[in-house]
């Protein structure tokens, strides 16, 4: 694939990419919810890596742009912006850096989020073997 080839697929991914984040109903607040970095790495079905795209908040407001199609609702207070790394270490090292000068804990989250599916699957099982033992009562 030639430089010319991948930046277009690459622009057309980020497009893609980008609308579908904007139908999400959360999109709008992910920043006021503390997410100032979405990283995204993209490959093609034939595994072949395009690049790693990271989406970023900033406060600059554009004021040609509003929240609502007809332009009656309020404006945005700021955009996201885009870059693209070229290579998956490029965008892994940036990632790492991210978190290391988050006030979130990684490791504490991924600990929380393992410890409540493990309650989520132990209620389930729960929950069917009561099931399955109602089922089999016998009356003698």
């Amino acid at each position: 694939m030639t430089d010319d080839e991948l930046q277009k697929v690459r622009k057309n991914t980020e497009l893609q990419y980008k609308l579908m984040l904007y139908k999400r109903p959360e999109f709008p607040f992910l920043q006021s919810m503390g997410t100032k970095h979405i990283i995204q790495e993209f490959k093609t079905e034939e595994q072949i890596y395009l690049g790693t795209l990271h989406l970023w908040w900033t406060n600059e407001q554009d004021n040609n742009l509003y929240y609502s199609v007809n332009h009656t609702g309020p404006k945005v207070k700021g955009t996201w912006n885009t870059e693209w790394f070229n290579s998956i270490q490029e965008g892994r090292e940036f990632v790492e850096l991210i978190h290391k000068d988050s006030i979130v804990d990684k490791m504490k989250l991924i600990e929380i989020a393992t410890q409540y599916m493990i309650e989520v699957q132990a209620k389930k099982e729960l929950t069917e073997m009561l099931e399955n033992e109602e089922e089999t009562i016998l009356w003698n």
